[in-house]
């Protein structure tokens, strides 16, 4: 499954050390801490609320966020009755992180724009590239392109303004990324070696390496394998002295969750190491297993990683579809069917949350298949394309087609997954033919001459 290419493994924004690569479930309510903007007020910000504040930060950052969310809401509250706007306007901030790690984006988004307002009534200049930043990545994950590139555009003005050096590098990485998005590699290029420059001279040795590796990866989409490699090569480097410093900062506290995280995409960013990746984060263990076939180890892997999504409730749970293939694989084909309707019933409630998330469209649509049905697959594969086709994004567009391929495969169909996989080679992007050889999802169809001749033709393309 291809993960997004972004800042430490490698996703930049939300200025605190706000990172993810999943939209979890488990979001809290709609109106869980929304506060009222007060009256604007030129009063200084309350000693004790802002100490009050950085406490609750650092519960944000230790993961947290149940005992992070109870403290803003008292300490909003007390702002309101203070009139500290510009305490309130942080704490906003900190809430509308929060509701994006529980994955409740439309709430994080609400309370962004509302911290974004009210910073701006108040003149609170120092802190809009923060708000800018946060905003762009939303709408980024919402696929709205468009908005995040112009937030990402003023979260740079802003910070050019105040010489924000590091929100700078940020803004420059993530409007590199929208670009790619869009398609719009030599803008995408622009914007990294932007951001890699005021990074090197700014010795901010772990951005650097972030921009590096992405200005490799999109000269590679590009078609510019030659001129990618001394980025990639350059971002492996500097991950490789970063990851020394994530070490001592786990050596100081071992508990610190935002360090561990940083360590383990450090490890996958740096060199793909999923085993090292895996001892560090175990949320996506079942990665090795499944390459190799070893179905008894994807079981246990996948159950392990089960357990730590309930724990932290942030994602949801397709792991049924791995136990479900695996135990398909086995001969248990009751055990398999019950798991596979575990896997539909979890897509099908984020379905429900987030009707407009094509991968939960799409990921359906391969759980239905695995059970069968026919239809169910085929409509749910079908609506995933509709919902990013490759004109929206031109990363993620072709996709849709390798999901509707896997559908296929699933379901015996070989001309049609073929045909499905061939219209997503066509198209510029990171799709390629070693994932195809690889994946055991194919293996119904590997015998089929045409997916022979496919992977003849495509087969070594990384």
């Amino acid at each position: 499954m291809r993960r997004r290419i972004a800042v430490t493994g490698l996703l930049v924004t939300l200025a605190a050390g706000c990172q993810e690569r999943h939209n979890p479930a488990g979001a809290p309510s709609e109106q869980r801490g929304r506060t009222t903007a007060p009256p604007v007020t030129d009063g200084p910000t309350s000693e004790e609320i802002h100490l009050a504040t950085e406490r609750a930060i650092d519960l944000y950052r230790r993961g947290e966020h149940d005992s992070a969310q109870h403290a803003t809401e008292a300490l909003a509250a007390r702002a309101i009755t203070t009139g500290d706007s510009a305490g309130l306007s942080r704490l906003l901030t900190l809430q509308g992180q929060i509701a994006y790690r529980r994955g409740n984006l439309k709430q994080a988004r609400h309370l962004g724009e509302e911290a974004l307002a009210l910073k701006i009534r108040i003149g609170l200049e120092s802190e809009l590239a923060v708000s800018y930043n946060a905003l762009g990545l939303i709408a980024w994950l919402q696929y709205r392109l468009d908005a995040a590139l112009h937030f990402y555009q003023r979260a740079d003005e802003t910070a050019t303004r105040g010489r924000l050096a590091r929100s700078r590098i940020t803004g420059a990485i993530n409007r590199g990324l929208v670009y790619a998005d869009l398609g719009r590699f030599p803008d995408a290029i622009e914007a990294f070696s932007t951001g890699l420059e005021l990074a090197r001279t700014g010795g901010e040795g772990r951005l650097e390496a972030n921009a590096a590796t992405n200005l490799g990866m999109v000269r590679l989409w590009a078609g510019e394998p030659l001129a990618a490699i001394p980025h990639l090569e350059h971002g492996l480097r500097h991950a490789q002295e970063t990851e020394a410093l994530f070490d001592q900062a786990l050596a100081l506290d071992p508990t610190y969750g935002a360090a561990l995280r940083d360590r383990a995409d450090t490890f996958l960013s740096r060199d793909g190491d999923v085993g090292e990746w895996v001892r560090v984060d175990q949320r996506r263990s079942h990665i090795g297993p499944y390459y190799r076939r070893d179905w008894p180890a994807l079981i246990a892997d996948v159950e392990a990683w089960q357990e730590a999504v309930r724990l932290t409730d942030r994602y949801a749970d397709p792991g049924g579809f791995y136990i479900g293939l695996a135990q398909q694989n086995m001969s248990d084909g009751t055990s398999a069917a019950e798991a596979l309707r575990v896997a539909v019933d979890s897509l099908e409630a984020r379905l429900s949350h987030d009707p407009g998330d094509f991968r939960y469209a799409q990921a359906l649509g391969v759980v239905y298949a695995a059970l069968g049905q026919r239809n169910d697959a085929l409509q749910a594969g079908r609506q995933g394309l509709e919902l990013m086709p490759p004109e929206r994004d031109a990363l993620y567009g072709p996709w849709a087609y390798t999901r509707l391929a896997q559908i296929h495969a699933l379901l015996g169909q070989a001309d049609s997954a073929v045909a499905y996989l061939e219209e997503g080679l066509s198209k510029p992007g990171p799709l390629g033919g070693w994932d195809i050889r690889a994946d055991p999802i194919y293996d119904g169809i590997r015998d089929h001459p045409r997916f022979q001749a496919l992977l003849e033709k495509h087969g070594t393309q990384n």
